[in-house]
């Protein structure tokens, strides 16, 4: 049953960790961080979970980072699909998980995890796909997540919408003159960068990122517009609570 297959997925995943520390440091200003290890948790083939652990000098913030990661977002992934997943041995629907380091430095780890279902339920030549991405950022320090409000000043939060909704209206401009008659057709327009979309990002070593959803048909997808918005360190500055 369900929540059998999700206490042994916790189980396999919540392990002690040991190795090498590379982070020795906790001050925000050093370079520090982690050591990320790569782990597989496998189910009857149709769940394939690739996901990171962290190997870090303080153990605290080592299992409070470590069991966000599973808990939080992993089994919210499986929680989301709880109706196809009561039966794990259920093999119309495979799941894979992948990760993607976007920053390890300045104490900040900001990882990128990406879910991608494909339903064979009609045809098993021919299956329907569909992905959901997110973004875990931490504070090595505390191993706390950053949410964007710990970093932007409440009183600019409106001007850093402005200059992401810029960007973006710039990204969509490129694209539309290239791609005119697609737009035209399927009536693409009217994309503006919002508040709640602050919500989603992550770190480089150069900027702050958001990946704004255009949200094309598939078969539309070689006319849209490039869905990264950097915010470069040096815009960054003037948003910033702690300069």
């Amino acid at each position: 049953m369900y929540g059998k297959f999700l206490a042994m997925l916790i189980g396999y995943l919540s392990f002690s960790l040991t190795g090498n520390v590379k982070a020795e440091s906790t001050n925000i200003d050093s370079l520090c961080s982690a050591t990320i290890t790569y782990k597989e948790f496998r189910s009857n083939e149709t769940v394939v979970v690739n996901f990171p652990t962290i190997i870090y000098d303080n153990e605290k913030i080592e299992q409070i980072i470590n069991e966000t990661i599973i808990v939080e977002y992993l089994t919210s992934i499986f929680i989301e699909d709880t109706a196809q997943l009561k039966d794990s041995t259920a093999t119309n629907f495979y799941y894979t998980i992948e990760y993607e380091i976007k920053n390890n430095s300045d104490c900040i780890l900001s990882i990128f995890i990406s879910k991608t279902e494909l339903d064979t339920t009609v045809s098993a030549t021919n299956g329907f796909y569909s992905t959901t991405n997110n973004y875990l950022n931490f504070d090595l320090n505390t191993g706390s997540q950053i949410q964007i409000n710990d970093i932007i000043r409440a009183d600019k939060m409106g001007m850093l919408v402005e200059l992401c909704n810029k960007k973006l209206q710039h990204n969509y401009s490129v694209a539309k003159k290239k791609n005119k008659e697609i737009y035209t057709i399927n009536r693409y327009e009217g994309y503006k960068f919002a508040t709640e979309d602050l919500s989603t990002f992550y770190f480089t070593n150069n900027a702050l990122c958001f990946n704004w959803d255009f949200n094309f048909r598939h078969c539309d997808l070689y006319a849209a517009p490039n869905s990264l918005i950097e915010i470069t360190k040096e815009e960054l500055k003037q948003f910033l609570i702690y300069k």
